[in-house]
């Protein structure tokens, strides 16, 4: 499975993997792991409450990284550009 960030998202978890002297990678997928086993218990697949995850750990803090990268971008002309340029 391939997980995407934009570039603020990526550099944001870069300088967070290099404060914690881990790799970026390594980082993600063991913040991915916790969520995924949080979410469900091995015994009966029931959802656990979002406030059983730690407020630091929760995936919902990404939301909104990376934005002023768009800030100011028009949604349909960046599309437009990439099927003119890049998506050929």
């Amino acid at each position: 499975m391939d997980v995407s960030l934009n570039p603020g998202q990526e550099k944001q978890l870069r300088d967070l993997a290099r404060e914690l002297g881990r790799p970026a990678e390594e980082l993600v997928c063991e913040i991915l792991s916790e969520a995924l086993s949080r979410r469900t218990t091995p015994v009966n697949g029931k959802v656990i409450p979002n406030a059983a995850v730690p407020p630091e750990r929760r995936l919902s803090n990404l939301r909104g990284l990376g934005k002023e990268i768009w800030q100011g971008e028009d949604a349909q002309e960046y599309v437009n550009r990439l099927r003119e340029k890049e998506w050929r």
